[in-house]
C-alpha cells in the first residue's frame, strides 16, 4: 500500500488538460548544486538571463519576459510585487520535494503574470514520515561552499521537516580568454525552512509552511574602475493551509503572509544605499466537487500588497478574483476542461480571462492535446511608482495563447512535440525616452511562436544496470509587430541533453546545454549580439549504502573551459569542479 500524497498545488495536477508540463523529482534535484538557475536551464528549454554567475537571474518562457513567468511556492505566487519577477539565484533547491514546470498561460488559475509559463516549487509531507537526519555538503572551485541539514520526524498525527541551507562563494573565477579575474562577485545565500503537518482526522489536514531567506551579493564589475556595489535581500514566506475532504467535496483554505526587502549599496566606499520593501497578504479558498467523470471547482482569491522605499512612492494594491473550472472525462480516450476568471481592483479595468483544453488518446501510445487561453499581467509597483521613471498611465498586458501537441509513449520511451502561438498586447517594456531616461511603456503588439520537441528514454540493461537519456529543444520567434524585429535577449534556439548511466552503486552523468545568439539592441544590429554557446558537464557519483546511506560525487561544469556570456559584458566562469557528499540516517 502506498500512502496518499497530498499536494500543495493540486490545481497543477488536476487542471492542466492540453498543456505541456515537466516534472523534476527530488532525486534529480539532489544531483545538482543548490542553485535553481543551474538546475532548470539543464532540465528545461527555459531561457535564463544571468548578469554574471550568482548575480541576478531571470527566467523567460517562449519568448516572453521574465515578468511574464509566474513562480509559485506551495501554490502561492511569490513573484516580486516590485519587479514582477523572481530572482532565481535567491532561491535554493535543497529543501524542495519536487519542481513542476507548466508551459503556457495560467492566469485563469494563478492570476497576474502567468503568461509565458509557471514554475512550481513544492514542499510536501506524506501521511507517514520516518525519522531521518539528512546532511549534504559540497566544496568547489572559487572557494564555493554548500551545506544543508534537514531533520524530519513524526509524533502520532504530527509530522514535520526542518531544514537549514547555506550557499556562499568568493566567485573570483579566472575569466577565460581574458587576463583577469571576476571582481566583487562574492555572494552568500541562506535559507531556513519548516513544513509541519497535523492530521486533525482522516479527512482534515492542517499544514504550515515557512521559509526565511536572507543573503548578500556583491555585483561583479565590468571594469576595475567601477564603484563596488552590493545587494542585500531578506524574504519571508509563511502560510497556513487547511484541507478537508468528503466523498464528493474537497476544500482548501490558504492564508499566507509574504515579505520582501532589499537594500542596494550603489557605492560601498560611500556606504550609500536605497531600500524598498513589500508586505503581501494572501487568502485563497478552493472548493472542488467531483461526481463520476465530472469535476467542478471554484477558486476565490484575495491579495493585498503594500510597498514603500526611498526610491518608491508609497504603493498599495488590492486584487480579488474568482475562477470557475469545469472538467469532464467524456470517454476513456477523451477529456476536456474550461476555466473562467475575473479579477477586480481599484487601479485597472481587469480583462475577463478564459481557457479551454482537451486531450484525446488515439491509441494506448499516441495522444493529441490542444489548449487556448487569455492571460494578463498587471503593472508592478516599480513600473508605476518608481521615483526616477515610473509610469502611472500604464495599462495591464493581455495575451491570447494557443498550443497544440502530440505525445507518444512506449516501453521506456516518451516523445512530445508542441507548437505554440502567443499574441501579446500592451507589453510593458523599459525603454529609453527622448531624454535617454529609461521608463516603462506599453509597446505595440508582440507575437511569439515556435516548436518544442522533447524526448526521454529509460532503458533497463540488467538488474544492476540502467540508462536514461533525455533532451529538450526550443525554437522561438518573438517579434515586435511594429518593427518585425526579434525581442532582445530572446534566442531563436535553446537545447539541452542529459545521459545518465547507473551500474551497481556507481552513476555517470553527461549534460549538454546550448543557448543560441541573442540581440542586445532593439534594431537587431548583427554587430551587437551575445554569441551562442554550448557547455558540457560531467558528473560521477558512488553510493555507499552501508556508510549511513551516503553518496559521494564529483561534478565538472564547462569541462572544455569555454569563454561565454549570458548578458553582454558579463563573462561567465570557465571550468569549475565540485565535490559533494550526501548522507542520511
Amino acid at each position: 500500500m502506498l500512502d496518499t500524497v497530498y499536494l500543495s498545488d493540486a490545481n497543477l495536477k488536476l487542471f492542466n488538460t492540453g498543456q505541456k508540463q515537466h516534472h523534476i523529482s527530488e532525486k534529480a534535484i539532489a544531483r545538482h548544486n543548490f542553485a535553481l538557475t543551474d538546475l532548470l536551464q539543464r532540465q528545461t528549454p527555459i531561457y535564463f538571463r544571468q548578469n554574471g554567475y550568482g548575480m541576478v537571474s531571470s527566467a523567460a518562457f517562449r519568448g516572453t519576459t521574465a515578468a511574464q513567468t509566474a513562480v509559485l511556492w506551495n501554490g502561492i505566487n511569490i513573484n516580486s510585487a516590485l519587479t514582477g519577477q523572481t530572482d532565481f539565484n535567491t532561491l535554493l533547491t535543497a529543501n524542495l520535494s519536487s519542481i513542476d514546470v507548466k508551459f503556457g498561460g495560467g492566469s485563469n488559475i494563478y492570476g497576474t503574470g502567468a503568461i509565458g509559463g509557471s514554475i512550481h516549487l513544492n514542499q510536501n509531507l506524506s501521511k507517514h514520515v520516518e525519522e531521518q537526519h539528512q546532511f549534504q555538503t559540497a566544496y568547489g572551485s572559487f572557494n564555493t561552499f554548500e551545506t544543508q541539514y534537514a531533520y524530519q520526524n513524526q509524533w502520532k498525527d504530527l509530522k514535520f521537516k526542518l531544514a537549514l541551507v547555506s550557499r556562499q562563494s568568493d566567485n573570483d573565477y579566472e575569466i577565460p580568454e581574458q587576463d583577469r579575474q571576476n571582481q566583487n562577485g562574492q555572494f552568500e545565500m541562506n535559507s531556513l525552512d519548516a513544513v509541519i503537518r497535523y492530521d486533525l482526522s482522516d479527512d482534515n489536514i492542517l499544514s504550515y509552511f515557512s521559509n526565511f531567506t536572507f543573503g548578500k551579493r556583491h555585483f561583479s564589475l565590468i571594469r576595475p574602475t567601477e564603484p563596488r556595489t552590493r545587494y542585500d535581500n531578506i524574504d519571508t514566506r509563511n502560510m497556513i493551509e487547511w484541507q478537508s475532504s468528503s466523498k464528493h467535496i474537497q476544500s482548501k483554505l490558504k492564508l499566507a503572509y509574504l515579505t520582501e526587502q532589499f537594500t542596494f549599496f550603489d557605492n560601498l566606499l560611500r556606504n550609500t544605499s536605497s531600500t524598498s520593501e513589500v508586505a503581501t497578504q494572501v487568502m485563497q479558498y478552493e472548493l472542488l466537487y467531483s461526481l463520476d467523470d465530472i469535476k467542478l471547482k471554484t477558486i476565490l482569491n484575495y491579495q493585498n500588497a503594500q510597498g514603500k522605499g526611498n526610491q518608491l512612492d508609497s504603493a498599495e494594491r488590492d486584487v480579488a478574483g474568482i475562477s470557475l473550472v469545469f472538467q469532464q472525462q467524456l470517454t476513456e480516450q477523451w477529456n476536456y476542461e474550461f476555466t473562467l476568471r475575473q479579477d477586480v481592483n481599484d487601479d485597472f479595468e481587469n480583462p475577463f480571462l478564459f481557457s479551454f483544453g482537451s486531450q484525446y488518446h488515439l491509441t494506448d501510445r499516441w495522444s493529441l492535446r490542444v489548449h487556448a487561453s487569455r492571460n494578463y499581467r498587471l503593472p508592478t509597483f516599480n513600473d508605476m511608482f518608481w521615483v526616477n521613471g515610473g509610469n502611472p498611465d500604464l495599462v495591464p498586458e493581455t495575451a491570447i495563447q494557443t498550443e497544440a501537441g502530440v505525445n507518444f509513449e512506449a516501453k521506456g520511451l516518451h516523445l512530445s512535440l508542441t507548437g505554440f502561438y502567443n499574441d501579446i498586447n500592451d507589453m510593458i517594456r523599459w525603454l529609453p525616452d527622448e531624454f535617454g531616461i529609461w521608463r516603462p511603456q506599453n509597446t505595440d503588439e508582440v507575437v511569439t511562436y515556435g516548436l518544442e520537441p522533447s524526448l526521454r528514454y529509460d532503458y533497463q540493461i540488467s538488474d544492476d544496470q540502467s540508462a536514461r537519456f533525455q533532451a529538450n529543444y526550443g525554437y522561438t520567434v518573438s517579434e515586435d509587430q511594429s518593427t518585425d524585429n526579434q525581442l532582445i535577449y530572446v534566442p531563436f534556439h535553446t537545447a539541452n541533453a542529459k545521459l545518465i548511466y547507473n551500474i551497481n552503486q556507481w552513476d555517470f552523468g553527461l549534460s549538454w546545454l546550448y543557448n543560441g545568439e541573442v540581440f542586445t539592441q532593439t534594431d537587431n544590429n548583427p554587430n551587437r549580439i551575445v554569441e551562442d554557446y554550448a557547455l558540457l558537464d560531467l558528473q560521477i557519483g558512488k553510493r555507499f549504502p552501508i556508510l549511513l546511506n551516503s553518496r559521494l560525487s564529483l561534478r565538472a561544469q564547462n569541462i572544455f573551459d569555454l569563454a561565454y556570456e549570458a548578458v553582454d559584458n558579463r563573462p561567465m566562469p570557465g571550468r569549475a569542479l565540485t565535490i559533494q557528499l550526501l548522507t542520511s540516517f
